[in-house]
């Protein structure tokens, strides 16, 4: 979505990006000239030694072989100029040496300089991120504040019942399915942007760190076991993400389950999340051995842990009650919270991608009702029903 700032701070990302780029090549191609100096330093370390050795035993040779009897000879110069030929040629791979580890250290330091840039882009990149996350959200919310005449104009009309309770008018069908349709959309689209936003930036970073470990390996080794380190930690941290992206994808409920352990299990969760919060929880059956389509399963569950989630995020409640009723024919649920209520206007006023716009057409995808009212007093009273099928 595209927002005031968007083309602006997509420059500032583009030319981020082309700076960071820039410092990881220069940071690869001194790695690369460093090894390449370093075996250079290797091969003159042992012309070094060879050169010594010969001057030594050179040296050792002609002094064993004269003594002070020994007459002067013509050959005395000759080995004199040889001797110093050796000794210059010393003097002068040493001073190569010294020029090369100077330069060498000169390199090292110009590669932690380049890291310490690395790593200021590095951040930089991801708080444009995060920046451009933020200001697509506030768009968000300046539109969904003028969304009024948007619903009309798409056909979200909306009347209530005596009770206060949100309920569609008779040519609203063709309205849920828009809807439906749109929260569909909605969900597909949040999902592939976190993906982009999470998984490819973290495999991109990564694939950058397997470049630098390539080099690390033979020349900081210290530095290598950290690069290994972030990588196992950014992984495992990954594993995690995905799971998460997993779960919205898959139901998190397993439907061969009877549906009596399923709900057991959720009221047992949520009670194990929120032990500040006293929840009571009743299901009645005529019926235990019905085996329950686990479409009408997965979706009873969702529309549960919504509805919950929503309790929790918003109503200050300490107290739930909830109470199932399963039969053959129907499933009728009434769930109560002790918290601070719920505007009759709740469908108008909160977002059309909210979970309880989403709570409200899977049921009507399962043929069902509901009816959400509340106050200070009697806190939040939820019913809704739909028909039970059998698998």
């Amino acid at each position: 979505m595209s927002t005031p700032y968007s083309e602006d701070l997509q420059i500032i990302q583009d030319a981020n990006a082309q700076m960071l780029a820039f410092f990881k090549n220069q940071h690869i191609s001194n790695l690369e000239l460093i090894q390449s100096l370093k075996t250079e330093l290797f091969e003159l370390d042992i012309k070094l030694e060879e050169v010594t050795k010969t001057r030594n035993l050179y040296v050792s040779f002609v002094d064993e072989s004269r003594n002070i009897f020994s007459p002067i000879q013509s050959e005395d110069i000759h080995e004199n100029d040889k001797s110093h030929q050796l000794e210059v040629q010393l003097h002068d791979l040493q001073d190569v040496r010294t020029a090369l580890v100077q330069r060498i250290k000169h390199i090292e330091n110009q590669i932690k300089q380049i890291e310490k840039r690395i790593e200021v882009l590095e951040q930089s990149e991801q708080r444009i991120a995060h920046l451009k996350h933020e200001l697509t959200n506030d768009q968000l919310a300046k539109e969904e504040a003028n969304n009024e005449t948007y619903l009309k104009e798409e056909g979200f009309h909306l009347i209530t019942d005596e009770t206060g309770s949100v309920i569609p008018d008779e040519p609203c069908n063709i309205n849920h399915n828009l809807n439906i349709l749109m929260l569909r959309e909605y969900e597909h689209t949040t999902l592939a942007n976190q993906l982009e936003a999470s998984l490819k930036d973290s495999i991109e970073k990564n694939i950058n760190r397997l470049e630098v470990l390539k080099w690390m390996l033979t020349t900081d080794v210290d530095r290598a076991k950290l690069i290994v380190k972030e990588l196992y930690d950014n992984n495992k941290s990954e594993l995690t993400t995905i799971d998460d992206f997993l779960s919205e994808l898959k139901h998190k409920f397993d439907s061969h389950k009877p549906i009596w352990v399923l709900l057991d299990e959720f009221v047992m969760n949520y009670r194990d999340a929120h032990p500040e919060c006293v929840i009571e929880a009743n299901v009645d059956s005529d019926n235990y051995e019905m085996n329950i389509h686990p479409v009408i399963t997965t979706s009873l569950l969702e529309i549960l842990t919504e509805l919950f989630d929503n309790i929790f995020l918003h109503s200050n409640a300490n107290h739930i009650t909830l109470r199932l009723c399963i039969s053959s024919r129907v499933i009728d649920v009434f769930l109560n919270d002790n918290g601070v209520g719920i505007s009759n206007q709740y469908y108008t006023e909160s977002k059309w991608y909210s979970g309880l716009h989403k709570v409200h057409e899977t049921i009507h995808l399962l043929d069902g009702k509901i009816s959400i009212s509340g106050d200070l007093l009697s806190g939040t009273n939820i019913r809704f029903t739909f028909p039970n099928r059998i698998s």
